[in-house]
């Protein structure tokens, strides 16, 4: 079967894909990914064809309006941010994903590309599948993640509220980018639409992968059959190899060997105003713990060369699933991608959310024992510290251990595989066409 995959976004957004192209390719299946022209090495290594599109994400994020909309935290900053960035590369995303679309027999999407996608298989009658890494789609269990962030849950008035925010929150969502989708499904030669993909995976049975774990989030009872909880897509340990991950930065193995377990810091692809700033509030927790600090530079442009103590250390790209193991626990952004690294390597994991689904995370961090959160803006050295002493304890470190070990019971890439044969078998019958046309 030929299958195009098509995702937009940071790393966090592109990387499980390529787990999944890897997978499906290794099943017999011709694969084809389309994502940001900077995600070209990492399909590389998954030695599949890749169909660039003309979108750069490290641009937008470092840019003034990316950086203030995303560090505001407020969700609706987010939310014309993102419709404004996919505005502007709304010709390259609807031509690359008919690219991809006249070459496939089925379409796996991306959050930002599935409503591209359904529209394109509409027009060459071909299945499309969701793949989303957070729970966006509506559930009377929980509020929208752009809503809230589950502290609340339990002061709500119930179901129907929380169902109402999914609502709420999806047509705004799709307010935001209705003109281009309906535009793009004009030019192709179909009718409008009158909701996003993501209102079609509860309303019209769209096919969706979940790609995270029950461990971490127990399945909403009242999701329909279509909606699949996978397990995290991890990229395999060939892909980092054959992509130079594997390969840790010099002097790294030996700092690693000569002290205790390190506590690794990173923001990954999430902008940080000042860097010189969070290196100093870097150096002054590892002077207040005690404990050594290990900071990924991600996105940020950290001066890797300045003089620092013997127990903080700055280092760029790296292969989470072989650097986590080796240490102690880990204080991030919150992103799924992240915290699901840290977890299987059986650390506990802190969250310093900035927008979306991190606070999300980080609440269920919280109720599992296995970390907790603050908001990104409250970060400074007494929270950092305060962090780090907090997943220092050995409850925190036992559990973790413990989750660890449940998590890497699954197979995520094979259960989304599996999925995707059953979709295809039964693609008539599930295929999302007219379902959210508007009449003419």
């Amino acid at each position: 079967m030929r299958i195009g995959i098509v995702t937009v976004g940071s790393r966090g957004d592109v990387e499980p894909f390529v787990g999944l192209a890897h997978r499906l390719r290794q099943a017999g299946h011709t694969v084809t990914v389309s994502a940001p022209g900077d995600a070209a090495h990492l399909v590389a290594g998954a030695e599949v064809p890749f169909v660039p599109i003309d979108i750069d994400m490290h641009r937008v994020h470092k840019s003034p309006e990316g950086q203030k909309w995303i560090t505001s935290g407020n969700s609706r900053a987010f939310l014309r941010g993102s419709a404004q960035v996919l505005s502007q590369a709304r010709e390259t995303l609807g031509d690359c994903t008919m690219k991809l679309a006249v070459e496939s027999d089925l379409l796996v999407a991306g959050i930002q590309t599935d409503d591209y996608a359904v529209a394109a298989g509409e027009l060459l009658g071909i299945p499309v599948i969701a793949g989303y890494f957070s729970p966006w789609t509506e559930t009377g269990d929980f509020p929208n993640l752009l809503v809230s962030t589950g502290r609340i849950r339990a002061t709500w008035p119930g179901r129907p509220l929380h169902r109402a925010s999914h609502r709420l929150t999806e047509l705004a969502y799709w307010n935001g980018k209705r003109h281009d989708i309906n535009a793009f499904r004009a030019r192709i030669g179909l009718g409008p639409v009158r909701m996003s993909a993501v209102g079609m995976t509860t309303r019209t049975g769209l096919p969706v992968l979940h790609a995270y774990s029950r461990h971490l989030m127990s399945r909403p009872a009242d999701w329909a059959e279509n909606q699949v909880m996978t397990g995290f897509w991890r990229l395999p340990r060939e892909v980092h190899e054959r992509v130079g991950e594997r390969t840790p930065p010099e002097g790294l193995t030996e700092w690693l060997g000569v002290g205790d377990p390190p506590f690794f810091v990173t923001f990954g692809s999430m902008p940080i105003l000042d860097p010189d700033v969070l290196l100093t509030r870097v150096v002054e927790a590892a002077k207040r713990t005690g404990r050594r600090i290990l900071l990924g530079a991600g996105w940020t442009e950290v001066n890797q060369s300045a003089a620092l103590p013997e127990n903080v250390r700055v280092i760029g790209a790296t292969d989470h699933s072989w650097l986590l193991p080796q240490c102690r626990g880990a204080i991030s952004h919150g992103g799924a991608g992240t915290t699901a690294a840290a977890l299987h390597a059986g650390i506990p994991t802190w969250a310093f959310a900035l927008f979306a689904d991190q606070p999300f995370w980080g609440n269920r961090l919280t109720e599992r024992g296995i970390g907790g959160f603050n908001r990104f803006l409250e970060l400074n050295a007494d929270t950092l510290s305060a962090a780090i002493r907090r997943l220092d304890q050995s409850a925190m470190q036992s559990a973790a251990r413990a989750f660890g070990e449940r998590l890497r019971s699954e197979d995520g890439l094979g259960a989304a595989v599996g999925a995707i044969h059953r979709t295809a078998e039964t693609s008539v019958a599930r295929r999302p066409t007219s379902h959210g046309a508007a009449s003419a």
